[in-house]
């Protein structure tokens, strides 16, 4: 059996080079000798069955190459497109970006900033981390709308999404004053007055990156997860602490 196995191995690894080669010994053969059978000419047939052999050995041969090639260049491709995003800091994404959840490393991060254009829902959801965080004395920041800017009056009078901005922003602060109350109450509200191109939640660790559809109407969003110590993670994190720079008096 183990023979058995090893000739059908070599078979399998050498069968283009077996083919020229059976095919070059039957034309070498067919030259060496004149019979005929039954007006059968035995040379010339064996020479026929040579040059049959030889040009399909030929023919898998070229096949085999260019099908190497082209498999060498997607394999290549491949892995140097995973090293790409591997190198720029993308561990993990999500198709639907409300599904973003990671309650027990946000309550023990140093940091936590959050930047949102006016919507009160992850203050709404994980209200409780936030509390948790102002007892621990960790520092939490909340990017938001600025209700009288020009930003909120553009989203306004364009209609895009809900555009409540005044009525969010409000219930965003009523959350974080519950939040910081009889506490040390490090987390702060700051006002941004920029139609975000992102929204975002940003730790010593990783930023989760939410995206805004330039479309009208709603859409199932995804969202990126980048880590710390990357490019991708070092633009980001630049880019926020501009915004903040530019908002924070």
């Amino acid at each position: 059996m183990r023979t058995t196995r090893v000739i059908s191995r070599l078979l399998e690894t050498h069968r283009v080079l077996m083919l020229v080669i059976f095919g070059l010994t039957c034309l070498a053969t067919a030259g060496t000798f004149d019979y005929t059978v039954a007006k059968v000419d035995v040379d010339n047939f064996i020479a026929e069955v040579g040059a049959l052999f030889l040009v399909v050995g030929s023919l898998q041969f070229l096949f085999e190459m260019r099908l190497r090639r082209e498999l060498l260049s997607e394999v290549a491709s491949a892995v140097i497109g995973s090293e790409r995003v591997v190198a720029s800091g993308l561990i993990d994404w999500l198709e639907d970006s409300r599904k973003v959840s990671d309650e027990e490393h946000w309550r023990r991060s140093r940091k936590l900033t959050v930047g949102i254009q006016y919507s009160p829902k992850f203050l709404d959801d994980y209200h409780a981390v936030v509390r948790a965080r102002c007892v621990a004395g960790l520092d939490t920041t909340v990017l938001v709308l600025k209700p009288d800017g020009n930003a909120a009056s553009y989203l306004r009078t364009t209609r895009t999404g809900q555009a409540n901005v005044a009525g969010n922003v409000a219930r965003i602060r009523e959350l974080v004053k519950e939040a910081g109350a009889d506490t040390q109450g490090n987390v702060k509200v700051v006002e941004h007055d920029r139609v975000l191109r992102y929204s975002f939640i940003e730790t010593d660790e990783y930023v989760w990156i939410k995206f805004f559809t330039n479309s009208r109407g709603r859409a199932t969003v995804p969202a990126l997860k980048v880590k710390a110590g990357t490019p991708m993670f070092t633009f980001l994190c630049n880019d926020i602490q501009r915004l903040m720079g530019d908002e924070m008096p």
